[in-house]
């Protein structure tokens, strides 16, 4: 081997170390998230989200929604467990797309508020940092639950790159404008007349249908290799058992077609959760959907059914138990004594500080004065102290821990309990019936179309810069 060919090899054995070197170095600046907090693609004048802050708002978005509506996303072929780069929400957008625009929205809110927050000199009080820890902590035990650690679980879950301190970080800016914010929503204040004429120009809104619902699939979906000819006999075997499904005259026949189709064709453990979640009680309208569409026609009576077919990859059998109509059941008034858990060295601490509190108030004149002033006086929660712990029209369907007992039936005024929650402990005293949940569901109707017209207003005064192209450097999960 001469020289000249000596030298050519060291050169290219150089070359390919420094390759691999720098392989390496930029797989560890992508784990270790340092591209993604130098990459800021939302910004205001004095504040910022990085891109570890929003991947951690963007899978969290993403939870919670397919978390509260399961059944509107499996309509839409979702699978929470799949890359979201990989499934297509509509023709030109990816699932990743779809959660990314919702996120960049509610993020660029959350700044807007921040920003009102910094220019009014609101900043984070120590029982906000101690809510923060409740939240890495939860985190914390869920890894440990899983078998993996604390660094690994979050990446799993928020995206590759994604540290605790940016999940610290991104709540302390969510903690500060949710202080903003939540003052301008419970600022609008309508009458009775605004709001009845606001739900009969928007009625089915607040409508609440039961409906039992269940989608066949054919089963060329996911092979790419499938011919036009399997595809098309997919689809028309997957639409014929749908109908077949449909082929009944009662609710009880309808779920024994059921039953036997999901069994027949799924393993037992899929099978019992598929069968359990085929029943949808009060369940809503929603705007630009074919099942909702068909479910809220004005026409629509109990034991009405149907298929519906999504895309001609998803035929839905429905089934109507109770036919849409407004929610007349009264809701209720409570006194809420609230303690913070985070004040608190363990929960059993904070459970032993409301039952002293309850015995307090047991050993007095055991009246609602007595409670309000209870609830002024040792209350923690420094909003509701002030209104001297009243909440008012608690909804059975509230996601509060005393919606169910407020609502119970012979719940009569001067009852008292104590309930925990995941963030502390509520000392309730029953008050009596509130408005009609249907004039509820309209108020609140209402207060987020004032509170979005406000919002609008408040861009104006704190702009808000967004950068779609990095935006969308927001990785997916490891």
């Amino acid at each position: 081997m001469d020289k000249k060919t000596k030298i050519s090899i060291g050169v290219i054995v150089g070359i390919v170390c420094i390759i691999l070197i720098g392989a390496v170095v930029i797989s560890f600046v992508q784990k270790g998230g340092a591209t993604l907090r130098a990459t800021a693609g939302i910004e205001s004048d004095n504040l910022q989200i990085d891109n570890a802050m929003l991947s951690y708002y963007m899978y969290d978005y993403m939870y919670d929604k397919v978390g509260a509506n399961p059944h509107l996303y499996e309509e839409r072929g979702f699978d929470m467990d799949k890359p979201l780069k990989k499934q297509m929400f509509n023709e030109t957008m990816t699932w990743y797309d779809y959660f990314m625009e919702m996120t960049v929205k509610e993020a660029k809110n959350i700044l807007i508020f921040a920003e009102k927050a910094y220019d009014e000199g609101v900043g984070l009080e120590e029982k906000d940092f101690l809510k923060i820890d409740r939240e890495i902590n939860k985190l914390n035990a869920e890894a440990k639950n899983v078998g993996m650690s604390e660094a690994d679980y979050i990446q799993s879950r928020y995206g590759e790159g994604v540290q605790e301190d940016d999940i610290r970080r991104a709540l302390e800016v969510y903690y500060i404008s949710t202080k903003v914010n939540d003052d301008l929503l419970n600022s609008f204040e309508y009458s009775e007349e605004e709001i009845n004429t606001y739900y009969q120009n928007f009625r089915q809104y607040f409508l609440y249908t039961d409906c039992i619902f269940f989608s066949t699939i054919p089963t060329t979906v996911e092979d790419e290799d499938a011919t036009e000819k399997e595809i098309e006999e997919a689809r028309a075997k997957a639409k014929a058992d749908a109908e077949a499904l449909i082929a009944c005259n009662s609710e009880e026949e309808f779920m024994a077609n059921l039953k036997t189709y999901i069994f027949d064709n799924y393993d037992a453990e899929i099978a019992e959760e598929k069968y359990a979640a085929v029943l949808h009680e009060n369940y809503k309208f929603v705007s630009d959907n074919k099942l909702s569409d068909w479910l809220f026609s004005d026409t629509r009576e109990d034991g009405d059914k149907t298929v519906i077919t999504f895309n001609d990859d998803r035929y839905t059998a429905v089934y109507v138990v109770d036919a849409a109509e407004r929610d007349d059941s009264m809701t209720k008034n409570v006194i809420d004594v609230y303690l913070d858990a985070v004040n608190y060295e363990n929960d059993e601490a904070c459970m032993s500080a409301a039952e002293a509190i309850l015995a307090e108030y047991e050993a007095g004149t055991k009246s609602a004065d007595a409670f309000k002033t209870l609830a002024a006086e040792k209350g923690e929660d420094e909003a509701l102290a002030a209104v001297e712990g009243a909440v008012n029209n608690v909804s059975a369907k509230d996601d509060v821990v005393y919606a169910a007992w407020a609502n119970e039936s012979g719940r009569k005024t001067g009852d008292t309990t104590i309930l925990a929650d995941e963030d502390g402990v509520h000392i309730l005293y029953f008050v009596g019936k509130g408005v009609y949940s249907w004039q509820n569901d309209t108020e609140k109707y209402m207060r987020a179309a004032d509170y979005v017209e406000s919002l609008a207003e408040l861009e104006e005064e704190f702009p808000v810069t967004v950068s779609l192209v990095k935006c969308n450097q927001v990785r997916e999960r490891s």
